[in-house]
């Protein structure tokens, strides 16, 4: 049987055009860092503490996409952090967590991710 190329996909409300994600991850990012799951994704480097660089199974057509990183608030600490995404690349790109309150960026338990183009 052969696969056929899906070529549009449709919303189940209004006119607007779907478009689905790239690649995307969930991971934790403490102590040895590990890919809970994820598609596109072959691995997370951990560049010290509060920065991962998301390395992508195949490359995108160029590092003009659009990428957004949340924490996922796995423990009460989590809650102070955001997740920003930083120098997009055609293999890779960057999220730091940062403490909201003072700054400094830390490890969090969980971090999410996704790309579209």
């Amino acid at each position: 049987m052969a696969i056929s190329k899906i070529l549009s996909l449709t919303t189940a409300i209004g006119s607007a055009p779907s478009y689905s994600a790239r690649a995307w991850v969930s991971f934790n990012g403490t102590g040895t860092v590990a890919i809970n799951d994820s598609a596109n994704v072959t691995s997370i480097t951990d560049g010290g503490v509060g920065i991962y660089t998301v390395n992508f199974t195949t490359n995108m057509p160029d590092a003009n996409y659009s990428c957004v990183a949340t924490p996922g608030y796995a423990t009460s600490t989590d809650l102070n952090f955001n997740a920003s995404v930083h120098a997009p690349a055609v293999g890779s790109y960057i999220i730091r967590t940062r403490n909201v309150n003072g700054g400094s960026q830390g490890d969090l338990s969980l971090i999410t991710s996704a790309v579209f183009r």
